[in-house]
């Protein structure tokens, strides 16, 4: 079998991710596998581009600015909401690419910001192969938006209207509108939706725009032989990390953009307080960690713990920064499988998160972490005061409960999210559709 991975990207984001991942899982696994992007970021013979050339990067860029300025001129000029939605009224049309016409599948992740647009997908569907799509956020079952958050009009029938995420008031609206042409070329292309979570995947089952899809639910897959467990220790080390006192405790956060309101930064702003407030006896134990990119505003939310941001790692350090942590925490407002948990998860590192999108399917068990009640600042600083009274002996020694916790982790990633369980889950999908 000959599958084509679709995504805008191989590295920038959680969905580029993932996909990437997918393909050299596939790859590691016996098939015959391509990624087609819109910019290559890294070196990769798997790899086709799309923007090869100075004429296809302009292109990509008045389409980029002509779907941006779309949106803001319909929303009421609210900058806020600039990147919510996504219209793909402009893009590229792969039909004649060589390498979709090499493809037995084509396989779809995040398509967005001036990739693939409807026509494109129109024409996708002509090509009368079947095309898989894993969701990594609700656009494709919705009008126009990435997270419709507690809005269920998609589900309608006609979808959307009167939508949030544009500051919209009428019924036809540009959601509207969008609803509408992707219907129409939904039916031609009747693509098999997969969540990355069962979450997403139920929650998809609902829009009525894709009302003849048929679902499966599979996990994203991680490379467990690169993310494994090293000692603390070591780590902190390497990284050059004060441990000030047997009783130190690393608290671990971050994202591509932590400072983002959706990755929680306001909520872990009012758990650390809740904990500097109320727990007076660990302010001089507990460090906090932080990757990716951190304003200064951002971290001039949070209260006087020794703070290190670390900014964008590479994947080397990531392994020692998950292995530094006592703790993953992860408030986000909105997920649906994050990649950061699988990686800490598979280093033996706990996660600590709140019960949305598809966080409490990976943290189901109490040696895995814990899920607080949404939002819930108050039950996350708990559970963060008493892990660090049970994670360590007087001595600076793990417990018992630390190392069953680290070794449930690792076991829980392998056996869910391991980069071959997740191809063989794939390639029995991809040979139903081919018999």
């Amino acid at each position: 079998m000959k599958i084509l991975i679709i995504s805008t990207s191989d590295k920038e984001g959680g969905a580029a991710i993932a996909a990437a991942r997918l393909t050299s899982a596939l790859y590691s696994s016996g098939v015959d596998v391509r990624m087609l992007v819109m910019h290559a970021e890294t070196p990769d013979g798997l790899l086709g581009e799309i923007c090869d050339t100075p004429l296809k990067k302009w292109e990509q860029r008045i389409v980029f600015y002509l779907e941006r300025a779309e949106i803001y001129l319909r929303n009421g000029r609210d900058r806020g909401k600039l990147f919510h939605v996504s219209t793909a009224r402009w893009g590229f049309d792969l039909n004649s690419h060589p390498l979709v016409e090499w493809a037995d599948i084509i396989h779809l992740h995040w398509i967005n910001q001036g990739f693939l647009s409807l026509k494109g997908l129109a024409g996708l569907s002509r090509k009368g192969k079947p095309v898989v799509w894993t969701l990594h956020d609700l656009w494709p079952a919705t009008a126009i938006c990435h997270h419709p958050r507690d809005c269920n009009r998609f589900a309608q029938e006609p979808a959307c209207g009167y939508c949030p995420q544009i500051n919209s008031h009428r019924e036809n609206d540009l959601s509207r509108q969008i609803a509408q042409q992707k219907k129409r070329v939904f039916v031609s292309l009747q693509p098999i939706i997969v969540g990355c979570s069962h979450w997403i995947k139920e929650r998809a089952a609902t829009s009525s725009l894709l009302s003849t899809s048929n679902f499966y639910s599979i996990p994203n897959p991680i490379d467990t032989g690169f993310f494994h467990p090293i000692p603390r220790e070591k780590a902190r080390a390497e990284l050059a990390l004060e441990v000030t006192s047997p009783a130190s405790y690393f608290l671990l956060f971050g994202a591509v953009r932590a400072h983002d309101y959706r990755k929680g930064i306001g909520e872990l702003s009012r758990t650390l307080h809740i904990l500097y407030k109320t727990k007076p006896e660990i302010r001089d134990h507990l460090k906090l960690l932080v990757f990716g990119q951190f304003t200064e505003e951002a971290a001039a939310l949070l209260p006087p713990f020794q703070t290190f941001v670390l900014g964008y790692l590479s994947a080397d350090r990531m392994l020692r920064v998950y292995n530094a942590a006592d703790l993953f925490v992860t408030p986000s407002l909105e997920e649906n499988l994050p990649n950061t948990i699988m990686e800490a998860m598979a280093c033996g590192t706990p996660s600590l998160g709140f019960a949305t999108g598809g966080i409490p399917e990976m943290i189901n068990d109490d040696n895995l972490g814990h899920v607080s009640p949404y939002r819930s600042s108050e039950d996350m600083a708990e559970y963060i005061y008493n892990h660090w009274r049970l994670c360590r002996t007087p001595d600076g020694q793990p417990t018992a409960f630390a190392l069953q916790q680290r070794r449930a982790c690792r076991q829980s990633a392998k056996d869910r999210y391991d980069s071959s369980v997740v191809a063989d889950l794939y390639k029995g999908l991809y040979d139903s559709l081919l018999e």
